[in-house]
């Protein structure tokens, strides 16, 4: 199978998925920490928005104060038609529920009348004591609250201290104007859906006035916000906090389960494919072993041989032949019998193959026989060297499990075009040459093969 070699997943597939896992575990972290990002910027331009549009809906209830108070000013501390005038206001400001004016601080008039009929001096009272010396101290306008009104409602008060100045300039304190604003319409319905239609979960509050506790004005969910965005607007003295978050909280996990679904698919993708290459390649490899190559040394073959001559004379390139085999071969099989004989052939076509250049090619023609093409022009001299490295590697001491040998070996070499340029002809030349340098070693070394036997041959 593709993905399996000898009962185990492939290393190559291993491989693969696991670094393709890693990479998909990075591109995943840094997607979802940027849309993370994006939906934190979002949310804080969101919330910001809502605050001012929340500030708004409160600031706009303190023209009330403004309006009456000119009327003061214009009747040097007297306000005519005052219930008129309340009337008017209240309907054009549904947060406010009643309007109070408490010249000096002490309430002389409400409206509506029903709402409270009581004189309450500001200065003594325990909820607008504090307010009170602040508003007269800072000439500002303080904002109380939330307090328990009457019914038991939620309410804020709103204190806007009053000045006059006389003919000479001088300024006095003529008292209060005081609005109460119903905290469960303080919002407008359009802007609350603001952030309900954008798909935010929110939540307004500010400190309650004694204890600092958070009072929740409006809120769309009674579910805990994560981490929210925090917006911060200031009205008179107080401070208001919107919190913000997205209905689906900052990571979605659609997206997300889409992302490793995705990372996993690519993943076993990759290494369907990597496993399918390597695959072919191994095919290819077995397939080139079982056409070019050699069974028993792994050199390549003489059909190898041929193909390779055959497109030197196509292209025309120059090369050289040596034509080389092992002396005496015979009486390694004869005595030491055909799977040691087989043992010397592999080493000796590993001492071929590490005495040659990298584009060099070593080849087993058959039985004993091995012949190497190097490519190129090369000059005698060279060609001979390299059969003498080739022979001394192989002349040195090889030691098997049942005998150490002293193995000899014979070359000859020609070369194209020098010799011939009919590569046949070439090899017939290297071939020839090869016989004349084994007759030379009979005269100079008779004894040829050298075989040392040791205790550790096997029986027959």
């Amino acid at each position: 199978m593709i993905l399996i070699s000898d009962g185990k997943i492939r290393f190559s597939v291993k491989i693969t998925f696991i670094f393709c896992l890693f990479v998909s575990v990075i591109v995943i972290s840094y997607t979802q920490k940027q849309y993370f990002t994006y939906k934190q910027e979002r949310c804080m331009l969101m919330g910001e928005t809502a605050s001012h549009l929340f500030q708004d809906d409160i600031e706009k209830n303190l023209t009330a104060n403004q309006i009456l108070e000119a009327l003061i000013l214009e009747n040097n501390g007297r306000v005519n038609n005052f219930k008129a005038v309340a009337r008017k206001l209240i309907n054009r400001y549904p947060s406010i529920q009643s309007i109070h004016l408490a010249p000096k601080g002490l309430i002389t008039q409400n409206y509506p009348k029903s709402y409270s009929d009581k004189q309450i001096n500001l200065f003594d009272y325990s909820e607008t004591k504090i307010s009170s010396s602040y508003a007269l101290k800072t000439k500002n306008t303080y904002l109380t609250g939330p307090l328990l009104g009457e019914n038991n409602t939620s309410e804020l008060l709103i204190q806007h201290p009053v000045f006059i100045t006389d003919s000479d300039g001088n300024e006095s304190f003529w008292g209060f104007i005081i609005l109460s604003l119903s905290t469960s319409n303080l919002f407008g319905k359009e802007h609350l859906d603001f952030l309900n239609n954008a798909g935010y979960r929110f939540r307004i509050w500010k400190p309650e006035p004694v204890n600092e506790d958070p009072f929740v004005f409006y809120e769309n969910t009674t579910l805990p916000l994560s981490n929210p965005c925090t917006n911060i607007f200031g009205i008179a003295n107080s401070l208001w906090t919107v919190y913000t978050q997205p209905q689906e909280g900052w990571f979605n996990t659609g997206i997300l389960i889409i992302e490793i679904i995705s990372a996993l698919t690519f993943s076993l993708l990759a290494s369907f494919t990597i496993a399918f290459l390597v695959s072919l390649k191994n095919r290819d490899e077995a397939l080139e072993r079982l056409s070019f190559r050699d069974s028993l040394t792994n050199l390549y073959n003489t059909r190898k041989f041929m193909n390779t001559l055959k497109e030197y004379a196509k292209s025309g390139e120059p090369y050289s032949i040596i034509y080389l085999d092992i002396n005496d071969f015979k009486r390694i099989n004869d005595n030491l019998g055909h799977d040691t004989g087989d043992q010397v052939l592999v080493i000796a076509a590993r001492k071929i193959s590490n005495c040659i250049r990298e584009g060099d090619r070593a080849f087993r023609i058959g039985g004993d026989e091995f012949t190497v093409i190097l490519p190129g022009k090369h000059e005698g001299p060279f060609v001979e060297a390299v059969i003498e490295r080739i022979k001394e590697s192989i002349k040195r001491e090889t030691v098997l499990r049942n005998a150490r040998l002293q193995i000899t070996s014979s070359a000859g070499f020609a070369r194209c075009p020098e010799d011939s340029s009919d590569y046949e002809e070439v090899i017939k030349t290297a071939d020839k040459n090869m016989y004349l340098d084994k007759q030379k070693l009979k005269q100079t070394n008779p004894n040829g093969l050298s075989i040392e036997k040791t205790g550790n041959q096997d029986k027959k």
